[in-house]
């Protein structure tokens, strides 16, 4: 770099010392856009050598005021094996030396963003037995309802409670509780089609809503369940015993009902197995 504006930048050990070590990505051009110096966390933002973004345009626009989210990185300059574009925060000022430098800064998004994809994930499902809750439940059921209004579909609602949940506490401890449940959550697992809805209800209740099941299948669905229990509890040495209480309903596409009706009704006596 032997221009009159490197130089001037290279003149400034103090200001690149700080541009080096700073956690946000800064580049400085020229005024014709062309990358005079850029920092290393510029050059991990990009997945490129520092000397490699030197004298080209950063592939951004970068005369960003006010600030602004952008995405950056497509594919073909992505060095690290992720594909899919970032997204960053841009802006930009003159340098108050020379009208002619730009510094721009960059502030990468991404990790920022897949936190948040993960909370809102977090959110829809419960956070022992990663089912979903009560209120994610609901919502699906009530898409799944309409569904099946539209198509004349029939659906089964089983609800179950662990029973002797508490004791298990007090005999055995918090966390062969949560083991308890976690059990309950795995059989309920094996005995349902991935298509169907599982959810954790509350501290000891579940609720699964069987897909396009006929009503005349309650029947069936209790006694799967209730032999994949004693199956687990042959294979599996506890120190408890899977213990539930078991209720079911179905949907009548001739008379819709919500979801929280429908979870609000019992149909079928209780059976404990």
């Amino acid at each position: 770099m032997t221009t009159k504006k490197t130089s001037l930048i290279l003149s400034n050990s103090l200001l690149l010392d700080v541009i080096d070590h700073a956690t946000e990505a800064v580049a400085i051009t020229d005024a014709a856009g062309l990358v005079l110096y850029a920092n290393p966390a510029l050059a991990e933002l990009f997945g490129l050598p520092a000397d490699e973004l030197l004298d080209h345009p950063l592939p951004v626009e970068s005369d960003a005021q006010p600030p602004r989210e952008i995405e950056l990185i497509p594919p073909r300059l992505n060095r690290r094996g992720n594909d899919r574009p970032r997204l960053a925060t841009i802006r930009s000022q003159v340098s108050r030396t020379d009208a002619g430098l730009r510094i721009v800064y960059l502030r990468d998004l991404s990790e920022h963003q897949e936190l948040k994809q993960e909370l809102r994930a977090l959110a829809l499902k419960d956070e022992l037995t990663h089912l979903y809750n009560y209120r994610t439940f609901i919502r699906f059921a009530e898409h799944q309802l309409e569904l099946a209004t539209r198509m004349k579909k029939q659906m089964v609602l089983v609800r179950l409670r662990l029973l002797g949940l508490a004791e298990i506490g007090e005999r055995h401890g918090a966390k062969l509780a949560d083991a308890a449940l976690l059990d309950l959550a795995e059989v309920l697992v094996r005995t349902f089609r991935k298509s169907d809805l599982l959810a954790r209800c509350s501290q000891d209740e579940f609720a699964v809503l069987a897909i396009n099941s006929l009503g005349i299948y309650q029947s069936v669905i209790t006694s799967r369940l209730a032999e994949n229990l004693r199956a687990f509890g042959r294979s599996e040495k506890r120190p408890y015993q899977l213990k539930v209480q078991c209720t079911t309903t179905w949907f009548d596409p001739e008379a819709p009902r919500s979801a929280e009706e429908l979870f609000a009704t019992i149909e079928q006596g209780s059976q404990q197995f």
